[in-house]
């Protein structure tokens, strides 16, 4: 049964997102995305106590955080964030006078 299952989820992508399911976004840019938290049956209880194992106090300082398939809670700080992974100003170019 098994070996079904995983091959008619390695030939369907449908299929595969509905046995396997999809991380859930419960925080983005330190805003608490409330109706993905509903969706997932997530408490806000549950939500800062995987902020506070994760060493975060506030969650307005969390760039995201997911609802991961296993059922953990990751948290990335904006410390954490690289600079080559933050957004860039976009510029423009000035072009010089002769």
């Amino acid at each position: 049964m098994n070996y079904f299952v995983a091959e008619a989820s390695g030939i369907n992508r449908r299929f595969r997102r509905f046995i396997q399911g999809q991380p859930t976004l419960l925080i983005h840019d330190g805003e608490i995305i409330s109706a993905h938290m509903a969706k997932e049956h997530v408490s806000s209880d549950e939500l800062h106590c995987a902020l506070r194992e994760h060493g975060i106090a506030d969650y307005k300082k969390v760039a995201l955080a997911v609802l991961e398939v296993d059922g953990s809670i990751s948290c990335v700080r904006y410390d954490d964030l690289s600079d080559a992974a933050r957004p860039h100003l976009r510029r423009r170019f000035v072009q010089k006078k002769d």
